[in-house]
């Protein structure tokens, strides 16, 4: 029987993609599961993100008969993000095509060009997640998703609004290499070591108390190589189970500090420019949000076939970013060892 492109797109938008998107943001790393769990949608050109900048003036106690004064000023704004489109292909040879006369074959052939799309999506999101390239609202990356660093940063104008004009729109950044520490955070030794200034779980504790005023669901990322040495001071023999409860509700037998999950991610080592140079990031999920356009949500488009190719391709669209309501509730830990070759760096 001959290939029908329309049934095939239809198949793809209805069956895989939906799939697609389940397993998008890595299905094995706890954070981009949680982004995902609490993304939001919108239909504008522009996503618009409420911004609580101050506290209510409007909270007193009153005694009998009293006045209660009614406040002006409504400690809210918005922060306004730009939508950015991440666009994957899919392609059929036209050889393939002549193998796919059958139910099973085309199964068999879509489930493998789903697997390496989604993979393929995968790297690209997990690298600019963590990429220290800023991806704001101009110059050469203004056409990128929002990263980490855009997010955790203490500095410039973001979402439309300058750190200059708003105090909560300030990041803590902790470097650990600055001059108000005494240890080399390069050595293990010192990053192992209770009485160092950079011991590893201190300056985790110090990022918690910085964000410690919002509360919220936080989470902690950071490479596995520091991952690892935070497991080996966490050995279960000597602090009890050191599983968190939250983490593993989803899956995730992740180690936990003060109650906060603690996540490995390889990505981010793929960003380092050296072994001294590793961040420990301390989100809180409550203020970081993924939007996506419900209308080109993994939206399949039309087959084309190109003119210079024996093959047809369809787009896969995806219209969103990630913002951030809060970026004083966001630390980042700059300059920690580890080592870029601690990771296979050959896999894609």
């Amino acid at each position: 029987m001959a290939l029908s492109y329309d049934s095939l797109q239809a198949v793809i938008q209805s069956k895989y993609l939906p799939k697609l998107y389940d397993n998008i943001f890595r299905e094995d790393r706890y954070l981009t599961r949680r982004l995902v769990e609490k993304a939001k949608e919108f239909t504008g050109r522009e996503i618009v993100v409420p911004l609580e900048y101050a506290k209510s003036a409007n909270v007193e106690f009153t005694r009998k008969m009293d006045t209660f004064v009614l406040g002006t000023v409504d400690p809210f704004t918005a922060g306004v993000s730009s939508p950015r489109m991440l666009t994957g292909h899919l392609t059929i040879p036209y050889e393939e095509e002549l193998m796919m006369n059958s139910a099973q074959a085309i199964d068999n052939i879509l489930t493998a060009k789903i697997k390496n799309l989604q993979s393929s999506i995968e790297y690209t999101v997990g690298t600019n997640l963590y990429s220290r390239t800023a991806n704001g609202d101009s110059g050469a990356n203004a056409h990128k998703w929002y990263n980490l660093s855009d997010v955790c940063s203490s500095s410039s104008t973001f979402e439309g609004i300058a750190v200059a004009d708003m105090a909560s729109w300030a990041a803590n950044v902790i470097d650990a290499d600055g001059s108000s520490y005494s240890d080399d955070p390069s050595v293990e030794d010192n990053l192992l070591d209770p009485n160092s200034d950079v011991y590893i779980i201190k300056l985790i504790q110090q990022a918690l108390a910085l964000g410690k005023h919002r509360g919220g669901d936080k989470v902690i990322v950071c490479p596995q190589y520091i991952y690892n040495l935070i497991e080996s001071i966490l050995d279960p023999r000597k602090q009890g189970s050191k599983m968190s409860e939250k983490a593993g509700k989803y899956g995730f037998e992740l180690i936990h500090i003060n109650g906060v999950p603690v996540m490995p991610d390889d990505d981010m080592v793929a960003q380092q420019t050296g072994d001294t140079d590793g961040y420990i990031y301390v989100l809180n999920l409550d203020y970081l949000y993924m939007y996506f356009n419900k209308n080109a949500k993994f939206k399949a488009g039309k087959w084309l076939e190109p003119t210079n190719q024996n093959s047809k391709t369809m787009k896969v669209h995806t219209y969103g970013n990630m913002c951030v309501s809060n970026r004083s509730a966001q630390t980042v830990i700059t300059d920690i060892r580890s080592p870029k070759s601690y990771i296979n760096s050959n896999v894609y």
